[in-house]
């Protein structure tokens, strides 16, 4: 049922994308890839195809100050082992109002400190931002966001009351307030970001998050370094990350992009991370490389590397290297 509904909206977005003020667009990306070596065991030397993402986007022009989006997703299980077909579900789903520079946005919607990240980095169909790849945050939240500026333009803001629980429902009386604040510069990214929330049995979860960086048409480089921390009766859990990446493109048909993430702390959560689970139980450094190659205007074929190394965990062992070898198609339509 579910399936069908989903079927039905996006054939009557298809044909309603042709109307004046709307427009329907998309992209999707897989691999081919080869799990070289892995920690576990059982994961080494899988290999396949997949596409582990689908989205499809229609936006819709109402006035000169409202509009409104609707986008679909459809991801592969991403575990190495499920049988199941891409499963549909909603991105994105609010309308917004904006008044000179003030937008209001209502639904699911992007969450300030995932937004910029994502931008800068600019290789989503390789991997994740850094601190959503360690499942420190979510990428999108239900709930009312307003970004603007203030102090005559000096700087950017981005607030955001959500229930925390990402494209979920809501499960508990405790919400999330996530903002963000940048310097409007050209050519410069300087944002400080981060969320507070409460959760149940008196916990509470927070990060803060800096970012610099700096781009231009052919190139982009950013440091981030985010830390969160997980609160309860009993103790306190931090996980820090600190991560370089950069692309270059040396001309229009190729282009080069890498980056470095170490984690100072274990990740609780690393073995349930989907398409490259990592060691729960041992910090960790994340290398990613590749060549983005133009086929068409909006064609890339991109063969490139994920490799990970791990340091010792609480045994005073040292856990296997990770190599993950693929080679990404990305379209967008």
């Amino acid at each position: 049922m579910k399936r069908l509904i989903l079927s039905t909206l996006l054939i009557w977005l298809i044909q309603s994308g042709f109307a004046g003020e709307n427009t329907l667009h998309g992209l999707f990306f897989g691999d081919y890839y080869w799990m070289a070596q892995h920690h576990n065991n059982e994961l080494e030397n899988k290999n396949g195809f997949w596409i582990r993402r689908v989205f499809v986007t229609f936006d819709r022009s109402i006035n000169d100050n409202w509009d409104a989006r609707i986008r679909f997703e459809m991801n592969s299980a991403g575990d190495f082992s499920s049988p199941d077909k891409l499963t549909p579900y909603i991105k994105d789903a609010y309308f917004r109002y904006q008044w000179n520079d003030t937008k209001i946005r209502l639904g699911i919607s992007p969450t300030p400190s995932w937004y910029q990240v994502s931008k800068l980095w600019g290789y989503r169909h390789i991997e994740r931002t850094p601190a959503l790849l360690q499942k420190m945050y979510g990428s999108r939240d239900l709930g009312i966001a307003i970004q603007g500026s203030m102090l005559s333009n000096q700087i950017l803001y981005h607030v955001m009351l959500g229930n925390g629980s990402g494209l979920g429902s809501e499960t508990n009386k405790g919400k999330q307030f996530n903002a963000s604040l940048a310097l409007p510069l050209k050519a410069f990214i300087v944002q400080l970001s981060g969320y507070y929330e409460s959760l149940p049995d008196k916990q509470r979860r927070s990060l803060i998050q800096g970012l610099f960086g700096y781009h231009n048409e052919n190139h982009r480089v950013g440091v981030l370094y985010a830390r969160q921390q997980h609160k309860t009766t009993m103790d306190k859990r931090p996980l820090s990350i600190l991560s370089f990446f950069g692309s270059k493109r040396f001309t229009n048909r190729l282009g080069l992009f890498a980056r470095w993430d170490h984690t100072f702390d274990s990740n609780p959560k690393g073995d349930q991370i989907t398409f490259f689970p990592l060691y729960p139980k041992a910090a960790a450094d994340i290398f990613i490389a590749g060549l983005d190659i133009r086929v068409e205007k909006e064609i890339h074929i991109l063969p490139n590397i994920e490799a990970v190394t791990y340091a010792e965990n609480d045994q005073n062992t040292q856990p296997r290297s990770d190599l993950l070898l693929r080679l990404t198609f990305y379209a967008k339509l």
